[in-house]
């Protein structure tokens, strides 16, 4: 899978690294997470959260594209995802998508 994202100016943050987290939700309502795919646990909305995927961007306080990739071997299941994308605790946006 590859995601990409567009980062907007945010005149209250300050540019630097950040982790940017993918969480991946089936068909059939769970996270999908491999731990040695790099999938893990991160807190969002002072709630513990599963990730799909996490990556490391240079936020330069400025508008800019990013994109991240995550796979597993075996197929995918047919049916709508949800992915939520968040950092620093707090979610920055969500989406779904169709796999036939």
């Amino acid at each position: 899978m590859k995601f990409c994202f567009t980062l907007e100016e945010n005149k209250f943050a300050d540019a630097g690294k950040r982790d940017v987290f993918v969480q991946v939700v089936d068909p059939k309502g769970q996270t999908i997470s491999i731990e040695s795919l790099g999938s893990g646990v991160t807190t969002v909305n002072a709630t513990q959260s599963q990730y799909t995927v996490k990556q490391e961007i240079e936020y330069k306080n400025e508008p800019q594209d990013y994109c991240t990739y995550w796979g597993k071997d075996m197929p995918y299941d047919p049916g709508i995802y949800h992915v939520i994308l968040s950092t620093e605790g707090y979610k920055l946006g969500e989406k779904d998508f169709h796999i036939r």
